[in-house]
């Protein structure tokens, strides 16, 4: 029995073992998977507090790139704007905070780097020294956002590409121009004017001119350099392409000095730059002379001789002698002569006057209703581009001064064109007194009334000892000549020499100016303290007329869907009129669409709007003394009408035209870009001015529109293990 119950016992003693055995295994079963379930979970927190650090990490690159991107003073711009800017430059990103964030894990830290990884132009085809404009700051970085963080000994990496865009507001080659046609009309003379410059009512349906402001010094009121034969780059260019159907354009001048058509400015230089008082030296043109006055009798061109065919008492004025001066008495092309109500071709006088010049005298006697130079008190110089020529009638005449107050009493004669000197006019026995003889003071007194009579005693070698080669250079003329010579004129004509005898433009063999097409335009240095240009050109001698219209959408950062995205996106206030826009939006077209921009826009931040297809109706925006900011309106497949009389804006059609509609007249300040523009376009008359801020080689402010934007959507990602 005890045998058998030491058994029993023996054999649960080994079932206890046995259970304590599988206990024990059991509880280190359950220990391991719990601590191989804990630090799984510790895996897993510092794993997915790694990737939140570096998302973070990411998210503050970004916001700081963001905002520094639009601030010029700041290091990532200043970077990002540098011509000499390579893959591998690290861009300084603060992560001051980032590190904080770090470490409140358990041994964590955290690293942020920000380099360039590619860099291409903006638009390889479209933006270059022969197309829109060159400007290499002007392109597309890729930047690579890499993230390292590491918590609790987990780490955790990945690599970002953002694109940014630097790009520039000022719209491309376009910017530089005051009013650029494709292709314009072949005749623009249907402005009549008398010889006053005033406009003609007598004529139905009279068609006013549009007159420039093409900006510069001569604009702004301020001191002249007149040794500075280069100002004309500061002003916006002209270009007017060849006529539809080929061949040059030939832009009459009006006649007169009317302080809103007259265009005498054309023919006189600036303010005496030999004047004794060098402060006087303002932007302006010899003032308008008084009627009759005549210049220093003491010069070698005058000749005074004696006189006794009229009476020398003191009731008649006359002086022992006369004065005999070779005169330009008209310049431009008339209507009719105000004192006679003459037609400028009364008496077939176009004829006599000028029997070599051709051309239909009702061509001649009208105007360009194109002032390309401004008006007679707003002169612009600017440079024309394209096969354009200006004509004017020149008559020139001896006029007499019969009482010795340097006023001119009578016009002789005029010097008719001739071929050789069998066609100088004879001997003028007795003149009609002028109107304006005397200035009434001292009525000049003659016998018989209103005649002067002449002794004969003058001769052309006189006036001319060279013969006729002088005479040739002095008499009436009707003058074709390259519109270059506007420039010309201001800066190279003096008071007592009609024509220019120089020219600040090159010049073949033999010829003062030829018309051209092309030019080279440089941006300013980046240094301010640099007054030398790039190396690189922005255009370089490129073909207007092959300008791809289209580059302009390579300034574009934004694209919406249709124009009401558009509003919604940049259109702000209570009338919704207020545009803060500072980038350019590319529009795209919606069928049934009509582009409306509100009426009295408030521009708060400017830029580009392009409308890829459409006509678009541009109502009244205001003009700001005090603003930079500028407006670019681009119908690319369209018109653009106006419906207000003032738009301070910038107005591209290049495949259309502007049309104005219900304004008595119109004021545009920005550049007109059009492919058509027919003579009455403007059809009340108005200004197109100027503005100055969208010139590409402007030393004061194209820097400044330097802008950067920064996508948010990354174009690759990449985890590192």
């Amino acid at each position: 029995m005890i045998t058998r119950l030491s058994r029993s016992r023996g054999m649960s003693l080994l079932v206890v073992l046995g259970v304590l055995v599988v206990v024990s295994i059991f509880a280190a079963s359950m220990n391991f998977l719990a601590s191989q379930t804990t630090q799984k979970a510790r895996r897993i927190a510092a794993q997915k507090g790694a990737m939140l650090i570096a998302r973070s990490a990411r998210a503050l690159a970004f916001a700081q790139i963001c905002r520094d991107i639009t601030d010029e003073k700041s290091e990532i711009f200043k970077i990002l704007i540098n011509p000499s800017l390579t893959t591998e430059q690290k861009i300084p990103v603060n992560i001051a905070s980032l590190t904080s964030l770090a470490a409140e894990f358990k041994q964590g830290k955290a690293d942020l780097s920000v380099t360039v990884d590619s860099i291409s132009p903006l638009d390889k085809d479209k933006l270059t020294k022969t197309t829109g404009g060159f400007d290499e700051v002007e392109r597309k970085i890729v930047l690579k956002i890499k993230p390292t963080v590491v918590v609790d000994g987990i780490s955790y990496s990945f690599e970002e590409l953002r694109q940014v865009k630097i790009f520039n507001l000022v719209p491309g080659i376009l910017g530089k121009f005051s009013f650029f046609v494709k292709e314009p009309e072949s005749d623009y003379n249907k402005f009549a004017a008398e010889l006053n410059g005033k406009v003609d009512d007598r004529v139905l349906s009279p068609q006013l001119p549009v007159v420039f402001k093409n900006g510069g010094t001569l604009d702004v009121g301020t001191k002249l350099d007149p040794t500075d034969l280069d100002s004309w780059k500061r002003r916006g260019f002209i270009y007017l392409g060849n006529p539809s159907l080929g061949g040059e354009i030939d832009l009459n001048l009006t006649a007169g000095s009317h302080p809103a058509y007259g265009e005498d400015f054309h023919f006189f230089n600036i303010a005496d730059v030999e004047s004794k008082n060098p402060d006087k030296i303002l932007p302006g043109y010899f003032e308008p002379e008084p009627a009759g006055r005549l210049s220093d009798p003491t010069k070698s061109n005058w000749q005074e001789c004696p006189q006794s065919s009229n009476p020398t008492s003191v009731t008649s004025n006359f002086a022992p002698f006369f004065y005999f001066w070779i005169k330009h008495q008209i310049k431009g092309f008339f209507t009719a002569s105000p004192a006679t109500n003459d037609d400028m071709n009364a008496d077939g006088k176009l004829a006599v006057y000028f029997k070599n010049s051709s051309g239909a005298p009702n061509t001649k006697m009208m105007s360009s209703v194109l002032h390309l130079f401004g008006t007679n008190s707003c002169p612009s110089p600017t440079l024309v581009l394209g096969n354009v020529f200006r004509r004017y009638a020149d008559y020139s005449a001896i006029v007499v001064d019969a009482t010795g107050d340097k006023y001119h009493d009578a016009c002789l004669t005029y010097l008719n064109e001739a071929e050789d000197d069998t066609g100088i006019p004879g001997h003028v026995a007795k003149v009609k007194v002028c109107k304006n003889s005397a200035l009434g003071e001292k009525p000049l007194q003659v016998n018989p009334p209103s005649y002067i009579n002449i002794d004969g005693f003058y001769d052309y070698n006189g006036l001319m000892p060279s013969g006729f080669d002088i005479y040739k250079s002095k008499m009436c003329q009707i003058i074709t000549e390259p519109y270059l010579r506007s420039h010309d004129c201001l800066y190279h004509c003096t008071e007592d020499d009609f024509f220019p005898q120089a020219s600040s433009f090159p010049a073949a063999p033999g010829k003062l100016s030829l018309p051209t097409t092309t030019f080279k335009l440089d941006l300013p240095s980046l240094d301010p303290a640099d007054p030398s240009p790039r190396a690189a050109s922005f255009f370089e001698y490129g073909s207007l007329s092959a300008i791809p219209m289209d580059y302009i959408k390579s300034k574009c950062v934004f694209t919406v869907n249709s124009y009401e995205d558009f509003m919604a996106r940049f259109l702000s206030g209570p009338l919704m009129n207020q545009l803060n826009l500072d980038t350019g939006v590319l529009i795209k077209w919606k069928a049934g669409e009509k582009y409306v921009i509100p009426t009295d826009l408030n521009i708060v931040r400017g830029g580009i709007i392009v409308f890829e297809k459409g006509d678009v109706s541009v109502g009244k925006i205001p003009f700001k003394m005090s603003t930079d900011e500028f407006l670019i309106i681009v119908a690319l497949d369209g018109n653009i009408e106006i419906t207000e009389d003032v738009v301070a804006a910038s107005l591209f059609a290049p495949n259309g035209q502007i049309i104005i509609n219900n304004t008595p007249d119109s004021t545009i300040n920005g550049g007109v870009v059009v492919k058509k523009f027919l003579p009455n376009t403007f059809p009340n008359g108005g200004k197109i001015e100027y503005n100055a801020n969208t010139d590409p080689s402007s030393k004061a402010s194209y820097n400044d529109y330097y802008r950067g934007m920064v996508s948010n959507i990354a174009s690759s990602f990449r985890e590192i293990q």
